[in-house]
């Protein structure tokens, strides 16, 4: 987890830790978490949910950025519980956020979901 201020350079110190993991030839996806929970919304819609969500897990490094900017929905809060899940202790995630970890209770509205989502 990378956490602190607006503009501290959080966003560029996750991409260098994500460049340096494709250089050594690991997978590695970068999202903005409130366009992957879109992406996944749409996925649902257009039929391709399962195999869009079935790629996050098996990626070796996850970094999602922009964490805690908006309050999670219920099937946001599912999805995001979902892929932390899925990927526990078996491929890295970077999450990165202007919030401190105390307050992710707040983001993911629930606090069951938001403990398994600090895992």
């Amino acid at each position: 987890m990378i956490t602190g201020p607006c503009c501290c350079g959080k966003t560029y110190v996750g991409c260098v830790l994500g460049n340096n993991a494709c250089q050594q030839g690991y997978s590695v996806q970068y999202w903005r978490l409130s366009r992957l929970l879109v992406e996944l919304t749409h996925s649902r819609a257009d039929g391709s949910y399962r195999k869009q969500f079935a790629q996050l897990p098996k990626t070796q490094l996850l970094i999602l950025d922009y964490w805690g900017l908006e309050p999670l929905l219920p099937a946001q809060r599912n999805d995001l519980l979902e892929l932390m899940d899925d990927r526990y202790s078996e491929n890295a995630k970077v999450m990165i956020s202007q919030l401190p970890t105390d307050e992710w209770y707040g983001c993911v509205g629930y606090n069951t979901q938001a403990d398994a989502s600090d895992a």
